[in-house]
């Protein structure tokens, strides 16, 4: 398989995003009348528009310090995620003091809209980036939306065909707020997803079981698997879904084998990360074809350009921790 390299609120609005390193995205939003309204009212739109393309360098926290900084590939592909949430009436069944039944109304934050949409990026030296055919998204106005952006690296087959999406760079704007007439500038900040893995400083034995912690940023999922070398690794590890697989706070594996008597011995790690329901729609969370697998983070990743470095921990042979005890 061959690697290429690499909002929607209510009202109408304008979209500056950094798809850089750390960029800044401004959102304004203005709504006006439209037939199009599906309720009568006035429909909004979303313009995105890209800027502040800011350094692709990534800081990555590992246990050995690569010699270059590690830069991630160019994005060619931009997600944009919609959401609205509106109070709902949520009614309980209950007795009053007299024992009569009586239903209790109360009201709650619920995700009423969301709008996923995919648009092509272009890169020149000079411009910077640009989304193809540019970005108009109509939105009915709410109170409480949320636009999150996802930058990613298409991975294309030998027949280039788009088979899936290296994550790279995620931004949320908060929460916000659009009504007709009125203007909303939300700022979102897009940084690399850098999950944090952190395996035993000391005590990993051959063969035995050991714990690797993990602090997951909100946009990727809680499903994780983690591929161990005795060696650096060179290649991108793959899903296999017999792996063993961690949760959103860590994983738990045996070590590999180290033979009795050989001198302590770097454990390389590589985490496989993919992106969480919260990005998807409807149909991609609930496909048979397990769509979330083919939006991926390897980290560290062996194929940037210098690479992230690695990241490892001390492992022992059982020879290793055996005391001999003399004189009783």
């Amino acid at each position: 398989m061959k690697k290429l390299r690499g909002l929607v609120i209510l009202g109408s609005a304008l979209f500056l995003f950094g798809c850089g390193g750390g960029g800044t995205t401004t959102t304004t939003s203005n709504s006006g009348s439209n037939p199009d309204s599906t309720n009568g009212g006035p429909v909004g739109y979303i313009t995105i528009k890209l800027s502040n393309n800011g350094p692709r360098t990534l800081n990555f926290a590992h246990y050995s310090t690569p010699t270059t900084t590690p830069v991630l590939p160019l994005a060619d592909s931009l997600r944009v995620v919609i959401k609205n949430n509106a109070l709902v009436p949520v009614t309980t069944q209950g007795f009053d003091d007299n024992g009569d039944p009586i239903t209790n109304t109360t009201h709650v934050l619920k995700e009423v809209t969301r709008i996923v949409k995919d648009y092509d990026l272009t890169y020149d030296a000079v411009n910077g980036y640009a989304i193809v055919g540019g970005a108009t998204v109509p939105v009915p106005p709410g109170d409480h939306y949320t636009v999150e952006v996802l930058s990613s690296d298409k991975v294309k087959d030998a027949s280039n065909n788009v088979v899936g999406h290296t994550m790279l760079k995620y931004g949320n704007s908060g929460e916000f707020q659009v009504t007709g007439g009125a203007t909303a500038t939300p700022a979102i900040t897009v940084t690399a997803i850098a999950p944090a893995i952190t395996p035993p400083m000391s005590g990993i034995l051959s063969l035995n079981p050991y714990t690797v912690s993990l602090t997951k940023p909100a946009e990727i999922r809680n499903t994780w698997y983690l591929e161990q070398s005795l060696s650096p690794i060179t290649s991108l590890y793959l899903y296999n879904p017999a792996d063993t697989a961690g949760n959103g706070t860590g994983i738990t594996l045996t070590a590999l084998f180290l033979a009795n008597n050989t001198p302590t011995q770097q454990l390389y790690l590589q985490g496989l990360f993919f992106i969480d329901d919260s990005l998807l729609d409807s149909t991609e969370i609930n496909d048979a074809n397990k769509t979330w697998t083919k939006w991926t983070l390897n980290y560290p990743n062996p194929t940037h350009a210098p690479s992230d470095g690695n990241l490892y921990a001390g492992l022992n042979s059982l020879s290793d921790v055996i005391s001999t005890v003399n004189g009783l």
